[in-house]
């Protein structure tokens, strides 16, 4: 039987304690060093991610704009006339072109006070929205053969304030909810749009 002395015992514990510690030391470092290398990996991933998620974002936004200026650029030749009523013929038909006409010629006037001329056949088609209300006059939609008519009328609107009719351009939904945000908020006087355009002034 061997007699190993204290001193010796507490050497051979010392090696067996750094060894242990060593042996945890490098495995707490190798796996710090595997997750940070994992971390890294999932870190450029997302990154990546987040960079084609902006492209896409900005790309939609874009293509948004677009196709909503495309839709108003089609109705550049539309009006809206609210609360306009119409006179039905025989057969409850109601002629909304000679309808509009009729109520443009009597009703607005050029800079000049000239009465603004518009016939039926400068008007390519009018026709009433639907609405859910049968019993509500319906918004008419009208479209012009030619920009200057409809410019005329449209500049022509103002004479209109104060009464239960209203002539708007044809806006995109889009442009409609801004333009009615604008008018609603305390930090504008006036919100109004030209040519498909929102305009605003404090």
């Amino acid at each position: 039987m061997y007699y190993i002395s204290a001193s010796y015992r507490e050497e051979i514990e010392n090696l067996i304690s750094k060894a242990v510690k060593k042996a945890v030391d490098d495995a707490i470092r190798s796996t710090t060093e595997f997750f940070n290398e994992k971390l890294t990996a999932m870190r450029e991933v997302v990154e990546k991610r987040c960079e084609t998620i902006g492209f896409l974002e900005h790309k939609v936004k874009t293509l948004e704009k677009e196709t909503n200026h495309l839709e108003q650029y089609s109705r550049r030749s539309h009006l809206r006339i609210n609360g306009m009523k119409v006179v039905r013929g025989e057969g409850h038909a109601v002629d909304y072109k000679q309808q509009v006409s009729n109520f443009v010629s009597h009703t607005l006037h050029d800079k000049g006070g000239v009465p603004i001329s518009l016939n039926p056949e400068d008007i390519d088609a009018a026709h009433p929205l639907p609405s859910k209300n049968p019993n509500d006059i319906p918004t008419i939609i009208v479209r012009f053969h030619a920009r200057e008519k409809r410019n005329k009328v449209i500049a022509a609107r103002r004479q209109l304030k104060g009464k239960k009719i209203t002539i708007n351009e044809d806006l995109t939904s889009k442009n409609f909810k801004l333009l009615k945000e604008l008018q609603k908020c305390e930090k504008f006087s006036s919100a109004w749009s030209w040519n498909g355009k929102i305009y605003a002034i404090k």
